[in-house]
């Protein structure tokens, strides 16, 4: 390749690494445990170049939760091993290799490494025949069958280490996701679901989310860097540091998500951990530092702050309700609670840890209140023009004693939460309130629009299908003043008005709600004019000395003004800041005025990645600009990755006429 890179970061500078010519280092167990139980895991060597600092008394609190971890996965109530949970057909093994490997780290050894050199079962026997029987077509698969081959690979039996090397070295020959399938060879538009019989063109599960294209590249980087071809390293090189160009300078498609954040930082997790290529585990570092503030940035006492790509519901609007807080607490440790999460495997076996900045972002070890802006790319953002200017626009109100934050985006979003407060009770715990037009909190419904100020909110909409939902945890007590709906928190409030909305009434929740959310209420109001609104302010400790106060002041100083003729709604806050929004009948990019100031959606300097309003920074990455700075606990953190003359991966014109090729010898069919 001839793409010239620059990549770097505050804390290390580029250092030539040490190239294993064999990948099972034996010198170390993957664990040891004693007579108690207790288990140390000892993770693969990375040098001290590429580790941020961390403390013994994190690195005590992590091991405490991980032999927590294997202890619920592994052992039964009197202390026996239950064994591997699980199956291993299709891409399954997302949930079965971690428990295999858990009862290995546990150990169970003999249990765990027998379920991990055990046959696949493909849905057909011709899935892999051409990689000896080892399946390496599932990206879940993929991202297990890595740390397999790498870290537990001293355990492995001499046969099954030999025909797995072989089967990696056949199935990087060329690069597998441009290389039709030897038993189905082309695309069957007639077959269903995700596998080979369907995508034959192709002999690694090609789907294009972010998640999934990690998986599937940083393990063929890998296993192509081991077995020696050099051609497939190369182009699945380019392919892993376009991706880390984006998410500095554009962004990340599936950002945020509460379901998949953790799925794409596991495999990244791999790459920084086994590449011996510096310049790739370099890369994988800083995507990682990115990851890890974007989730601290939402997390809110291990309770997710905010909006949500890639949201559907579940567990979400509670503390310690869901995957992305199971996973990230580990890490930034907020909660003595733990859950089981498959992608914890790669963490407690990594010696990747978050820059102490992006800790401290996530304990909110700075002043507040602050505000960030800030935006995220089209979803699909590697399709062709797709990169050209954001899609959404994010505010994220951080407080004393909670938060507030929602997302503009530009029409219907299907799986986009677009709202979510958090209040503080207590000394560990959270209450969540969030609300919907009709019903479905993690929906962005097209004619939906939000607009936000600080502290200050205002939601219109035209939706009249279903009656608007107000979701609350038990914490949260409701009162009326002066025609003022308050939501009452243990040291942060909201009040609330509304405008073309009927009577509010509680209603039970029932079934997967409930389940989801034991501590959730709903209250529900009709909608009672096609142009309606609520409008929010919060309110906290440190700037009222009590509820009462709070109250008294929005009573006297703030004001809701509605002009419906044109669809226009002034929000005055108890301490002055203005918000004026103006639906829009286009599309809902609303326009938004804060304290006189229009946010100009067209703007260049309104599309930062993260930048923090005011005269301090908390955290800033530009668009097309790649320089993150995280300011949080008197700790700074920076890293940068530019890619010199970047336009994309780049493609030889040998590796096109093979690829060519094997298209027409394959009735090759591009899906």
């Amino acid at each position: 390749m001839n793409v010239l890179r620059k990549i770097s970061a505050s804390i290390f500078a580029v250092a030539v690494l040490p190239v294993f010519a064999d990948p099972y280092p034996v010198s170390t167990p993957v664990s040891t445990v004693d007579e108690s139980g207790h288990v140390e895991i000892h993770p693969v060597e990375v040098p001290e170049e590429f580790l941020n600092p961390t403390t013994e008394e994190i690195e005590t609190r992590f091991r405490e939760f991980y032999n927590q971890i294997l202890r619920m996965e592994t052992r039964r109530d009197d202390g026996s091993f239950r064994g591997v949970q699980g199956n291993r057909f299709a891409e399954n093994e997302k949930r079965s290799f971690p428990s295999a490997m858990m009862n290995v780290l546990a150990g169970n050894v003999a249990a765990g490494m027998n379920f991990l050199q055990a046959g696949d079962q493909p849905q057909n026997p011709r899935d892999n025949v051409h990689t000896k029987g080892i399946d390496l077509y599932w990206a879940f698969t993929l991202k297990g069958q890595v740390r397999k081959f790498f870290q537990f690979g001293p355990l492995l039996e001499d046969d099954y280490r030999e025909r797995f090397s072989e089967a990696i070295r056949l199935w990087t020959e060329s690069h597998p996701r441009h290389t039709p399938h030897p038993e189905y060879g082309r695309y069957d538009p007639n077959a269903q679901g995700w596998g080979p019989n369907r995508f034959g063109h192709r002999q690694v599960d090609g789907r294009r989310t972010d998640n999934l294209f990690a998986m599937s590249t940083g393990s063929i980087y890998l296993f192509a860097e081991a077995a020696g071809n050099e051609e497939t390293r190369a182009r699945a090189k380019s392919e892993l540091l376009g991706y880390v160009w984006a998410l500095y300078n554009i962004g990340h498609g599936e950002w945020d998500s509460i379901a998949y954040h953790s799925h794409v930082v596991a495999p990244y997790l791999n790459v920084f951990d086994f590449a011996e290529d510096p310049e790739v585990r370099m890369a994988a570092k800083v995507a990682l530092d990115h990851f890890f503030t974007a989730a601290a940035l939402k997390w809110q006492r291990a309770t997710f702050l905010g909006a949500s790509k890639r949201d559907y519901g579940g567990g979400s609007y509670h503390q310690m309700g869901n995957g992305f807080t199971h996973f990230f607490n580990l890490y930034f440790q907020d909660s003595d609670e733990v859950h089981l999460e498959p992608d914890q495997i790669h963490a407690i076996t990594s010696r990747y840890r978050p820059p102490p900045a992006v800790r401290a972002l996530a304990a909110r070890e700075f002043d507040r209140p602050v505000e960030i802006l800030a935006t995220k790319p089209q979803y699909e953002n590697w399709q062709e023009g797709q990169s050209d200017r954001p899609r959404n626009f994010e505010t994220i109100y951080i407080g004393r004693h909670g938060g507030m934050g929602s997302v503009v985006d530009p029409g219907g979003n299907g799986d986009l939460a677009p709202f979510r407060v958090v209040l503080n009770r207590g000394e560990a715990e959270t209450d969540v309130f969030a609300m919907s037009p009709d019903r479905r909190l993690h929906t962005k419904l097209r004619g939906s629009q939000t607009g936000q100020h600080h502290n200050l909110l205002i939601w219109m909409s035209d939706r009249r299908e279903r009656p608007w939902h107000f979701y609350r945890t038990a914490g949260i007590e409701v009162e009326e003043h002066g025609g003022v709906r308050f939501l009452k928190g243990d040291r942060a409030w909201l009040a609330m008005w509304t405008h073309g909305i009927g009577d509010m009434e509680s209603v039970r929740m029932r079934g997967r709600d409930q389940l989801r959310n034991p501590t959730g209420q709903w209250m529900t109001a009709p909608h009672e004019a096609d142009w309606n609104l609520v409008a929010l302010e919060y309110g906290e400790v440190g700037d009222y000395e009590t509820f009462a106060a709070f109250r008294d002041a929005v009573l006297a100083n703030s004001r809701l003004e509605i002009d419906a003729d044109a669809q226009r709604a002034v929000l005055t806050g108890s301490d002055g800041r203005v918000l004026e929004t103006v639906y829009n009948t286009e599309n809902d990019m609303l326009r938004v005025v804060r304290d006189g100031d229009v946010r100009d959606w067209d703007d260049p300097a309104e599309w930062a990645l993260w930048r923090t309003t005011g005269d301090q920074n908390v955290v800033s990455l530009g668009w097309k600009e790649g320089n993150l700075r995280v300011e949080a606990g008197g700790h700074v953190f920076e890293a940068s990755f530019e890619l010199d003359g970047f336009s994309g991966p780049e493609i030889t014109r040998e590796q096109l006429e093979r690829e060519r090729a094997l298209r027409a010898s394959s009735s090759f069919v591009n899906q």
